[in-house]
């Protein structure tokens, strides 16, 4: 269920580009979990944070529900430092 909650994340991209992703997560989902905090009612509020080695990903409403801020990130990647690897 966690590879389908990053899915919706993951599917936006460049099909290619997305399949790399998810077998980097893949990998470790074993290691990754899903915080949360607020209420569990739909529809409501609440923050959210998918969290492993290969994947950071952010859902905070703002305003109630209709506005939602997110953001999804590598942490193993962050600052292109796979570039600096090369």
């Amino acid at each position: 269920m966690l590879l389908d909650v990053i899915g919706a994340w993951l599917n936006i991209a460049e099909p290619d580009a997305a399949a790399v992703c998810r077998a980097r997560i893949k990998d470790k989902i074993g290691e990754t979990c899903l915080p949360w905090s607020g209420p569990t009612e739909k529809r409501s509020a609440a923050f959210s944070r998918v969290q492993g080695p290969t994947v950071v990903i952010e859902s905070a409403p703002h305003c109630g529900t209709d506005h939602n801020h997110t953001v999804i990130r590598n942490p193993e990647d962050d600052y292109a430092a796979g570039l600096l690897k090369l």
